[in-house]
Formats: C-alpha cells, structure tokens, sequence
C-alpha cells in the first residue's frame, strides 16, 4: 500500500514543483546569449 501513495504523492507533488521551477528560472543558466564571445566560466581557486 506505500508505494502507490508514494507513487501519486511524487506525480503530484514533486513533479509539478519541479515543472514550475523550469518555468521561472533556469539555475544552471542554459539559455543562448547571442552577445557573449565565450560561455567559459573561471571556477573559484580552492587553497
């Protein structure tokens, strides 16, 4: 009985939140910048 009260709590709930997330912004920054030369990023130096 717990797996599909799990199944339908995720479909319900979680997929949706992640759907509107999508939406309304993008955290890994994907989206074309036709403007930029290079999409490099410097990381951060670890010491």
């Amino acid at each position: 009985m717990k797996k599909p009260l799990l199944f339908l709590a995720y479909y319900l709930i979680v997929t949706p939140v992640g759907a509107v997330q999508r939406l309304l912004r993008d955290p890994m920054q994907r989206r074309i910048q036709r403007d930029a030369e290079s999409y490099w990023t410097v990381a951060p130096v670890r010491r």
